[in-house]
Parts: C-alpha cells; sequence; structure tokens
C-alpha cells in the first residue's frame, strides 16, 4: 500500500494510504494549478526591468547576464541601460539573444516576460547588482532601481 496525499472537499491536502494512489505527483499539481491564484505582478504594464545577479559566459556571444524580468517584456532587439545601486549608467547595448530555462536546458527564445529567468547577451560593462533597464516608456518618474541587499550568516 502506498501512501500519498490527496484533496479533501475543503481543500485541504490529507494524507491517503489507498491502494488507488498515484507515485507521481501529477495530483499535486493539478491542485494547485486549480486551487492557486496566478501572480499578479504579470501584468505589470511597465517597462523592462530586470536585476542581475549573476553571468555566465558563452563562446558564441559572449557575456549573458542572469536574472528574473520584473515588470515589462525583452525581446531581442531591445536597447537595454545598465544601472548601479546609485542609478548612473554603467553598461548599454542592444539585446542579441535571450535564453531561458527548461530543467537543466538553457532554450533561445525571441522574447522573455515578467516573471522568467532570463539570460540576456549584448549589454557590454554591466556586472553583477545592476539593474538592466528600457529606458524609454518610464515617463517622468524615470526606472525605479530593484532592492540589493546582501544577507551574512554566521555559523558557530
Amino acid at each position: 500500500m502506498t501512501q500519498s496525499a490527496v484533496p479533501s472537499p475543503s481543500g485541504a491536502l490529507v494524507p491517503s494510504t489507498s491502494s488507488t494512489a498515484t507515485p507521481n505527483m501529477v495530483p499535486l499539481f493539478d491542485f494547485i494549478l486549480v486551487h492557486v491564484p496566478p501572480p499578479m505582478h504579470l501584468n505589470d504594464p511597465r517597462p523592462f526591468l530586470m536585476l542581475t545577479v549573476q553571468i555566465e559566459s558563452n563562446l558564441y556571444v559572449a557575456m549573458l547576464y542572469v536574472g528574473r524580468i520584473h515588470p515589462g517584456i525583452l525581446r531581442v532587439g531591445d536597447v537595454l541601460w545598465g544601472l548601479d545601486v546609485k542609478g548612473q549608467q554603467v553598461g548599454k547595448g542592444k539585446v542579441k539573444k535571450i535564453f531561458a530555462r527548461k530543467g537543466l536546458e538553457s532554450i533561445e527564445k525571441d522574447a522573455a516576460g515578467a516573471g522568467e529567468i532570463a539570460s540576456v547577451a549584448g549589454v557590454k560593462n554591466a556586472r553583477v547588482n545592476v539593474t538592466l533597464v528600457q529606458m524609454e516608456g518610464w515617463g517622468g518618474e524615470g526606472p525605479k532601481l530593484l532592492p540589493v541587499s546582501w544577507r551574512i550568516y554566521v555559523h558557530s
């Protein structure tokens, strides 16, 4: 007899020892899709904004800046600026390639949107903790920089 969790009539997951329980995660994923609302930040109308959290190297396209896209949609050909934590321009470039993750694979895309983890090629002189932005479309307020924070843990 296998043990798993199944949704109860109230919506809570409860343990099941039924012999019909499936040995995979499909029922749990189906339950999540039905009961968990979609993220609201994906409909943000602001232009592209992403904090660079990692830099990758690629023999064919040089440096790739990796981060999670906050608002906006990024397309190949877009012009991006790299802004440091003080809002000063430290890099600029035209997007040559966009890669997204699918499992352990890197998939080339023509566009990527809010919520996606993307690798961007084409920006020069950026670095980690630099906010990549599209400067057009922000109006008088200008782009809002993404917060950069560090946590230091002491192991004893």
